[in-house]
């Protein structure tokens, strides 16, 4: 995930308010990595 959303642009990543991940434990690190300040919501889905 964090390699994945490194290969955005910055000015992409920057404008990104909100994730919705699977409830994986390594989704959550990874977008953590790199999107530190964004709000994270579990999809419903895979509850």
């Amino acid at each position: 995930m964090a390699y994945w959303l490194c290969q955005a642009k910055a000015s992409w990543r920057q404008r990104v308010e909100a994730v919705a991940i699977d409830p994986h434990a390594r989704y959550l690190k990874g977008v953590l990595a790199v999107l530190a300040d964004v709000t994270v919501t579990v999809d419903h889905f895979h509850r």
